[in-house]
Formats: C-alpha cells, structure tokens, sequence
C-alpha cells in the first residue's frame, strides 16, 4: 500500500474526466481472479508454464 495514494501530486489539474459506470478495483488479484473463472465458464484454458505458438480466433 502506498501512504500517498490519492494525495495530490501537482498544485494545478490541467484537466478532468469523470465516467460514472467506471469504479475502483480495490482488490486486483480477487478481479483478476474472478475474469479466470468467467472466462473458463464460457471454454477457456490457462495453460502455466507453456510456450505460445499461435492464436486461434473463432467467430462468436
């Protein structure tokens, strides 16, 4: 955790944006961890420790 977290870090914002359906993770690894198990729902595979060789796309 850092103690400065939210502290501002300029005297002047140069400008804004405010999108009100965006929120704040306060635990990624949980987020993270919860997209693995959705996505596994609808077929996906996590494979460790694994090489890469190609990327197959399927419509849909």
């Amino acid at each position: 955790d850092d103690p400065q977290f939210g502290e501002p870090t300029a005297d002047k914002i140069p400008g804004a944006l405010w999108i009100p359906e965006s929120g704040y993770i306060s635990d990624p690894k949980l987020s993270t961890h919860n997209v693995m198990v959705a996505a596994q729902a609808k077929g996906a595979a996590f494979l460790y420790n694994t090489e890469v060789t190609g990327i197959l796309k399927k419509q849909g």
